[in-house]
């Protein structure tokens, strides 16, 4: 089609922005569950007149963005007046974690423990850090960490098999 042909152009979205909010909620609060919250959110959002007319429609759950070990990510948008979608955007989150909370639910996250040991010069061990006797590291020591891994390592040239 020859650009001279083109004899009107519209925007499909012209007037109005589209708030995306994807949330990780995890695998203990069931879809229903989150829809219930979805519709409380939208009702206590309504009540605070800037929002209610900020917001042009009631939140779409478009459903499950993607999935991890530990939650899932769900989205949910809604239709906004143009510039409005982020002042949305962080009142249904605000409101959501309110809800989460009433219920007993939590927003999905990676929980990892992180364990780091002190590099040491050659055949020298380490010196644990030093702990406070109140309150003592939950975390073992280098040295600890160390004398394990040595405990739990097969010495060299020793074998378990024998021959006959």
């Amino acid at each position: 089609m020859r650009n001279g042909e083109i004899l009107r152009v519209g925007n499909l979205s012209q007037g109005w922005a589209r708030a995306v909010l994807d949330i990780p909620i995890d695998y203990r609060t069931s879809m229903d569950e989150y829809r219930e919250m979805t519709e409380e959110i939208t009702r206590s959002l309504r009540k605070d007149p800037e929002l209610s007319k900020a917001m042009l429609e009631d939140p779409e759950i478009a459903g499950v963005q993607s999935l991890s070990g530990s939650h899932r990510v769900i989205r949910t948008m809604v239709k906004t007046k143009p510039n409005l979608q982020w002042m949305v955007e962080r009142a249904f989150r605000s409101e959501l974690m309110t809800q989460l909370a009433k219920r007993g639910g939590q927003i999905g996250m990676v929980q990892e423990t992180v364990l780091r040991t002190l590099p040491t010069e050659e055949g020298s061990v380490a010196p644990a850090v030093a702990t406070d006797s109140e309150n003592p590291s939950p975390l073992p020591s280098d040295q600890e960490i160390r004398s394990t891994v040595q405990e739990d390592s097969p010495s060299e040239g020793s074998s378990d098999d024998t021959d006959s």
